[in-house]
């Protein structure tokens, strides 16, 4: 009865705030960040890079009964496994996007989770900070990963710059800003995508990531998943600490070159933290439609 409610709710968002979707629209939108779709689970999850993507695909893969299937699955490159599952295998299938696009038009509920803009762009400039990369460097490795970080020193110090050189939070933002709209690599672009102004989502907060799935699981009458959420966890994340403001600002500013980069303490990057520095007025440009989504959702759970 709920189900044909919640359907019905998604087919009067369609009608009243979005225009007819068609598989024309909305292939070209699901290319990039590919939505996960499967018969078993009960609803679409739209994702994005650096917003909890690992353990919410487990989560995915565990409604559709293809967890353990995902994570014994092996190959020989620096990606985590599960990953390569999700785009050799699950996403690889004949007509996967065709069904996905049949069942976003079709009214299947579509769901998102987008975490806290000022953690995730972090994140996002700590990627380019991987220290692993010296090692593959020293192998003559040359991933897509270490590229963007040439180029992102090459746009701060100059042509050729040591790939060791320091890249700062700042500095990082500078470069950001620059990168022609639909060029950036999808690990630091906005969560917010062309395919969120074409279809309804549900969104949740990443930071409620138990508490809302709780909730989903119950709303879709699924199989609670709390006694294997601890295998989830993507196990890659940096600890963060709460320095000083004085002190996260100064590495915000001033960061260490890349091979000191495992010695040094990492801050947790607020808003609060930013708020009076030129920082905020820049982040807030470079992503305000997540910045506006993630502040609405912040009562919800």
């Amino acid at each position: 009865m709920w189900l044909n409610q919640l359907k019905q709710v998604w087919a009067d968002k369609v009608s009243l705030n979005h225009p007819p979707l068609s598989r024309k629209r909305l292939l070209p939108l699901v290319q990039a960040r590919t939505p996960l779709h499967h018969a078993q689970v009960p609803f679409i999850l739209c994702w994005s890079q650096k917003s909890g993507c690992t353990a919410i695909l487990k989560w995915f893969f565990y409604h559709a009964g293809l967890m353990d299937a995902a994570l014994e699955y092996r190959k020989s490159n620096n990606k985590l496994q599960i990953h390569n599952y999700e785009n050799d295998v699950f996403k690889s299938r004949d007509n996967y996007k065709q069904e996905l696009v049949a069942a976003i038009i079709a009214g299947k509920p579509a769901i998102k989770f987008v975490r806290c803009p000022y953690q995730r762009l972090f994140s996002s400039y700590m990627q380019l900070n991987n220290v692993r990369f010296l090692l593959r460097k020293k192998s003559g490795q040359n991933t897509p990963g270490m590229k963007l970080r040439q180029g992102v020193i090459d746009f701060l110090h100059g042509e050729d710059a040591d790939f060791e050189s320091p890249i700062a939070f700042q500095g990082y933002l500078h470069w950001l800003k620059q990168q022609p709209p639909g060029t950036l690599d999808p690990h630091h672009a906005p969560q917010w995508t062309l395919l969120d102004e074409a279809i309804p989502l549900t969104y949740y907060r990443l930071e409620d990531f138990n508490q809302s799935v709780d909730i989903l699981e119950q709303q879709f009458s699924l199989k609670k998943s709390s006694t294997v959420r601890n295998r989830f966890s993507s196990g890659h994340h940096l600890e963060k600490q709460q320095l000083s403001a004085q002190d996260a600002l100064q590495f915000l500013y001033d960061a260490p070159a890349l091979n000191e980069f495992s010695s040094v303490s990492l801050p947790v990057v607020t808003s609060d933290l930013l708020e009076s520095t030129e920082l905020a007025p820049l982040i807030n440009e470079l992503f305000e439609k997540d910045i506006t989504l993630h502040k609405s959702l912040a009562v919800t759970v």
